[in-house]
């Protein structure tokens, strides 16, 4: 925003234009030029254009004047769809698996005591109702971390216990499957990042994820794109690597092992693969866990809300396994 006034022409070009929602759009539009809508604090666009709710009335829980505010921005946009630059639309397909009972049994006890909290109407806590949903996940990938409180001043510790895989034993059947010669295959967690690698056979994969150098990231993929190199796999956090990398090519197939909650971090990875240069059309794949919360993360996705964000029905909805299979 300090350097905006010294441009003389300023142009704005992005894939995910409203990640979040059309607070997003306006605060591209203010950068641009802030005469474009003639709204320069987010305090007073949320008063015109968003209707407000939540606690003590302080979350976006809709928007108005949609129409007006089109009208307004129209002249200064211009999209593009993919298909119109010759990119192919992915195809979507999901790669279904089963809990061992003993995830089962400690995973009912989470979901379980979260309903009960849900149906009883109490007010949920946003960090600790976070935490159980990131557990809820964790189970379903083999693992579980729990938090220690220290006593008498001592440090908080982890402990961490895990399971059979059978996401991990999911993702070799889909890749045995269909034999790749080169996929994406992306991870929420980085102990699954770990995991995915140690199971692959050596050398085939290469790691890009926060743990990762800037040297050794550009060596990564470098490796990956070289047809000659003999790595087939680039496994990936999308916080790391799902933003600004152009890994199209011979790479087909787009796995998601596990997702977040942050649907810009689910559409921006996908188009790491599907953009200009792509060579035929790509399929992504995404492993579900059968009555667990997956299939309710990948509906969120599509509605592009964070686990902040979410109503109680949002919530009880992903406990209850919500299918979407668009």
């Amino acid at each position: 925003m300090e350097f905006r006034d010294e441009a003389r022409f300023r142009l704005q070009m992005t894939g995910t234009p409203s990640p979040n929602g059309l607070e997003d759009v306006w605060s591209e539009f203010n950068w641009l030029d802030p005469n474009i809508i003639g709204i320069r604090y987010v305090t007073s666009f949320r008063r015109e254009y968003c209707v407000m709710g939540g606690f003590q009335g302080r979350k976006v829980v809709g928007y108005r004047d949609v129409q007006r505010f089109k009208e307004i921005t129209s002249p200064y946009v211009y999209s593009i769809t993919s298909e119109q630059v010759g990119v192919l639309p992915p195809t979507y397909a999901r790669w279904r698996f089963e809990m061992t009972d003993r995830q089962r049994e400690v995973f009912n006890d989470i979901k379980e005591n979260l309903m009960t909290d849900i149906e009883e109407g109490k007010t949920l806590e946003i960090p600790d109702t976070g935490v159980k949903f990131l557990k809820l996940q964790q189970i379903t990938s083999g693992f579980l971390i729990e938090n220690i409180k220290g006593k008498n001043g001592a440090k908080d510790t982890s402990k961490q216990y895990e399971f059979d895989n059978p996401r991990l034993e999911a993702l070799l059947e889909l890749i045995e499957a269909r034999n790749p010669s080169k996929a994406c295959i992306w991870c929420r967690f980085r102990y699954d990042v770990d995991r995915i690698i140690a199971s692959l056979p050596d050398d085939t994969a290469v790691e890009y994820s926060g743990a990762v150098n800037e040297v050794d990231r550009g060596m990564a993929i470098k490796r990956f794109l070289d047809a000659k190199s003999g790595v087939r796999f680039f496994v990936a956090t999308p916080g790391s690597g799902g933003v600004g990398l152009n890994l199209q090519g011979e790479a087909r197939l787009a796995i998601y092992y596990s997702n977040s909650y942050k649907a810009r971090e689910r559409w921006q990875s996908e188009g790491r693969l599907v953009r200009i240069g792509q060579y035929g059309r790509v399929e992504i794949v995404d492993l579900v866990c059968r009555n667990s919360t997956d299939a309710g993360i990948l509906a969120n996705l599509r509605r592009k809300k964070n686990v902040q964000d979410l109503a109680t029905k949002d919530l009880k909805r992903i406990l209850d396994g919500e299918e979407d299979d668009e």
